[in-house]
């Protein structure tokens, strides 16, 4: 059961605690903050951030982990995993990502983007083939396809729940 924290002055001193941990991963949909927590944990807790954006193969992103360079990501992380360095990654389908780069035992933290008035905005339909346009790009459809296979909002260690006004 993962535990829920929305303030992140609760999860940078929860990460604190956990000394076992030396990789920590943040999940979630596009634009839910990945990239923004992750920041904000490394800066918190001394340490450096990943970003899975800066391993995509460039003009080649159709799908996402079909481009991602896994072997320079593999490349980069080597030296934290040798010295039982803290390091933080942040992207899409992570728990793919940790599955192929054979990471031992990550923190794994999911974002959920909450509308104000408490609604999921992304989990609109993670069981269905549709958006709700019904117009989907690939990215999106493999986003889904990801969420129904692997429910990373349901097998992560933390779900941070990220508020916005939706307008």
């Amino acid at each position: 059961m993962a535990i829920e924290i929305q303030e992140f002055e609760c999860l940078s001193e929860f990460l604190l605690v956990q000394k076992h941990t030396r990789i920590v991963t943040i999940d979630g949909f596009d634009g839910s903050g990945k990239t923004t927590l992750g920041a904000k944990i490394s800066r918190a807790l001394g340490c450096f951030a990943i970003d899975l954006d800066d391993f995509v193969l460039e003009n080649e992103a159709e799908t996402f982990f079909e481009f991602l360079n896994q072997s320079e990501l593999k490349e980069a992380t080597a030296d934290f995993l040798r010295d039982s360095k803290l390091f933080v990654v942040s992207g899409v389908m992570m728990t793919k990502v940790i599955q192929f780069q054979q990471w031992p035992d990550p923190f794994k933290i999911y974002v959920k983007k909450q509308r104000s008035e408490g609604i999921w905005h992304d989990g609109w339909d993670i069981d269905s083939e549709q958006g709700p346009s019904g117009l989907l790009t690939e990215l999106d459809k493999e986003l889904l396809a990801y969420h129904r296979e692997y429910r990373p909002h349901e097998c992560c260690d933390c779900l941070f729940q990220h508020w916005f006004d939706y307008a």
